[in-house]
């Protein structure tokens, strides 16, 4: 037993050191120190694609590093599925996310097949494997996959036909009228403060990404951001708006207490959102969508930002903060809901 657990403990350690060389690696390429190496770099999906749990979280960030470097280096991608089993929704969109901001990079991306039949049918469900040169040679039946639907943009309007398709499955769910349903108007003030805030002014693609499911009375939702982070971006946003008053809101949300974690600066950006409620976007979006799940009898919503992650549970009716060794480049908010019976439609 305790040489089991040794064993454990030296494999973490292998995979946390990889992961931080990779981190430190990305940060001297960002310092000018670049490398001209062509080689192709192996991408070891883990088993199990989550952010929620260890050790899956740091092989998942393990991976999504390799791939940043990758984009920093000009270096060719090999993604290898070879033992991916189970696809959660929050790491799953972070890696899609990954890698399809690699393939906009130029970067040449190869990939093997999943070894789960349901792992294949999702990411042939939702165009990856193609994209990665691989054969869509599945008939994608499995129900824990057509009940998906996948979106991702680089705009906040909301005006192509696939966001559409998203919108109307969302008020068909709900079966409420489109000016009625409370998740639409989050997704728009949340993406819009994904345009405005999440990234780097000068960044060209300010892309974001969304899944959205249903399961039988429940409805879940997931969107996914590259950008600085809301850890970084909350003291600069709250500046920005409040100016002279900015000193005394960042001290009431404790953003200047030195005990602060990354888990703190996400619960301090969802109080700031719900005392902003006169102002159009500004920041509102992700305390729009938790006083839905606050509202909702089985409600769920979770933000994954940078170490920090905050978990509400409305059968808890409290949050929980959670903070990791690893960071998450960027942004996840989680969000499931118990339809109305009124609104199930088969």
């Amino acid at each position: 037993m305790k040489r089991d657990v040794q064993v454990r403990r030296n494999l973490r350690a292998r995979y946390l050191g990889s992961l931080s060389r990779a981190a430190e690696r990305v940060e001297r390429y960002r310092k000018g120190e670049r490398s001209t190496n062509n080689r192709r770099v192996r991408v070891s999906v883990p088993g199990v694609v989550r952010l929620n749990a260890e050790p899956d979280r740091s092989l998942l960030l393990e991976c999504i590093y390799k791939i940043r470097l990758a984009i920093a280096e000009k270096n060719r991608l090999y993604i290898d599925f070879s033992k991916t089993e189970e696809l959660n929704p929050c790491g799953t969109i972070l890696l899609i996310a990954a890698i399809e901001t690699a393939l906009t990079n130029g970067v040449d991306v190869i990939a093997s097949y999943p070894k789960s039949d349901a792992a294949e049918q999702m990411l042939q469900h939702i165009n990856i494997l193609q994209r990665l040169g691989l054969e869509g040679r599945k008939v994608v039946d499995n129900k824990m996959v057509t009940r998906w639907a996948y979106h991702t943009d680089i705009e906040a309007s909301f005006d192509d036909n696939s966001f559409e398709n998203i919108a109307n499955l969302i008020i068909e769910w709900t079966n409420a009228d489109e000016n009625e349903v409370p998740l639409l108007t989050g997704i728009s003030e949340a993406v819009t403060n994904i345009q405005h805030h999440a990234y780097k002014e000068e960044t060209p693609r300010k892309t974001w990404w969304l899944f959205l499911c249903r399961e039988d009375d429940t409805l879940m939702l997931a969107v996914c951001d590259l950008g600085k982070g809301i850890p970084k971006t909350l003291p600069k946003t709250i500046r920005e708006r409040l100016g002279s008053e900015a000193e005394n809101t960042l001290k009431r949300l404790h953003i200047f207490d030195i005990t602060k974690t990354d888990s703190r600066m996400i619960q301090a950006a969802l109080a700031y959102g719900r005392t902003r409620t006169e102002h159009e976007h500004r920041g509102k979006g992700l305390a729009q969508m938790q006083s839905v799940a606050m509202e909702n009898a089985e409600g769920f919503f979770a933000v994954h930002s940078r170490r920090g992650t905050l978990v509400y549970m409305k059968s808890e009716e409290r949050e929980r903060l959670l903070n990791y060794r690893d960071p998450v480049p960027g942004t996840i908010v989680l969000w499931k809901i118990r339809l109305p019976s009124e609104g199930i439609r088969k």
